[in-house]
């Protein structure tokens, strides 16, 4: 009985060295990955940062999830996508008629390669160059839209600093998702350069006009 009791606890052991290495197997890979995503997230917060919001209680801001869309969009979209990919790729993410305007601006440009009848510059970072940074700010809600604040930042001394945000994103949100709406460039002394669904309605204005199909007045 006695020799039962002790090759029963050598068993035991064993079962328990055994277990232990399964454990290790199944957990450390993933444990691993974790930190393997961890550093590949904190490396994408290299050219797109964002301001940290919160209320007097220390929560995160009511607006927080809608920064954070804009925040990812931008690191998805600089250094390496452009305007034609945004559409194509993540059309879901603009509104249907920021889509269509876009849409429309794009083909036509395609059609004449040779010709400007189309937009000049980069409308998501509101210029034809990029920045080397974009700090994502503050989220403001009315009247059921949502606008956030985007600044370019510059290393180059002798790049004049903006007063306000160089863009603000309008948003909304659509059956469970938010999507943009507009892109807001401040104020200019002509009022349809002031946001990009303005500026796409002029262009396509003036594409009808030199091509015979202006609309006729009632």
């Amino acid at each position: 009985m006695k020799e039962s009791s002790i090759l029963g606890g050598k068993e035991l052991i064993g079962y328990m060295v055994v277990a232990s290495l399964c454990f290790n197997l199944i957990w450390l890979p993933a444990a691993q990955a974790d930190k393997t995503t961890s550093q590949a997230s904190a490396a994408g917060h290299s050219l797109v940062i964002a301001d940290n919001f919160t209320n007097a209680r220390g929560k995160a801001d009511d607006s927080a999830a809608c920064r954070q869309f804009v925040v990812d969009f931008y690191k998805w979209y600089v250094p390496k996508h452009t305007l034609e990919d945004a559409v194509k790729v993540r059309g879901r993410q603009f509104s249907a008629k920021l889509y269509k305007a876009l849409k429309k601006d794009i083909d036509a440009a395609s059609k004449s390669p040779g010709e400007i009848v189309g937009l000049d510059f980069d409308p998501i970072v509101n210029g034809q160059d990029v920045a080397d940074r974009y700090r994502v700010g503050q989220c403001r809600k009315k009247d059921g839209k949502f606008f956030v604040d985007v600044y370019a930042e510059w290393k180059e001394p002798s790049v004049p600093k903006s007063k306000g945000p160089d863009i603000v994103a309008e948003l909304s949100a659509q059956e469970g998702r938010y999507v943009f709406e507009n892109f807001h460039y401040g104020e200019t002394k002509f009022k349809e350069n002031e946001n990009l669904l303005s500026i796409l309605k002029v262009l396509e204005n003036d594409r009808l006009k030199y091509s015979n199909k202006a609309p006729k007045k009632p």
